[in-house]
């Protein structure tokens, strides 16, 4: 992985793809539905509905904290401007305008988000009379399927597993490992008990 590093420069920039996607949301006014949310607090040097949009940069850009927006986001100065911020937020000042959150502005903020996505989605446009959608979430970061293996490649304890679990047989025993053991307490594989 190469990362890119800024040496005090206005010019130079680590997401130069995030910078044209936010220029691109910034032109066609994608995050105005943002502007709905009325968080009640004044307004110092950045609105509530500017701070959201410092939030949203934060977590395109791969912030795991809010705090990594003072290191990530805000020293990087043309992706503060392809969103159309001269300056991001300072962090402690966004968390306290997300601290100022109501239920109703949770819900406005919902409402916002649906009407972004609901422009660029094409969810409302799914033939469900036809078929089901299906929408497969995985947040363990891992690959969604195993890669193809050559048949000679071994066959291993979690793949029958898995094959169990597909086809309704499993009957509740410990899940299998791969046979290497990470701890002491690793369970092995049992066969499936013969059907009668």
């Amino acid at each position: 992985m190469i990362e890119c590093k800024l040496h005090s420069s206005s010019r130079q920039t680590a997401f130069g793809g995030l910078c044209a996607l936010g220029h691109l949301l910034t032109q066609e006014g994608t995050l105005e539905p943002l502007s709905s949310v009325e968080i009640n607090q004044k307004t110092l040097k950045h609105s509530p509905t500017q701070k959201l949009t410092d939030v949203l940069m934060g977590m395109l850009s791969g912030c795991k904290a809010l705090y990594e927006t003072n290191v990530r986001v805000r020293p990087d100065l043309p992706l503060g401007r392809a969103f159309g911020r001269e300056r991001v937020a300072e962090q402690s000042t966004i968390q306290r305008t997300l601290d100022a959150f109501t239920q109703e502005n949770i819900a406005q903020l919902r409402e916002a988000v649906e009407r972004i996505g609901g422009r660029y989605s094409r969810l409302s446009s799914h033939p469900y009379e036809q078929q089901m959608l299906v929408i497969e979430v995985d947040l363990t970061g891992l690959r969604a399927s195993e890669p193809q293996r050559r048949p000679s490649a071994p066959r291993r304890a979690t793949s029958r597993a898995n094959e169990e679990l597909r086809a309704g047989s499993w009957s509740g025993r410990a899940l299998p490992t791969t046979g290497r053991s990470s701890s002491p307490s690793s369970t092995r594989a049992t066969p499936p008990p013969a059907r009668s």
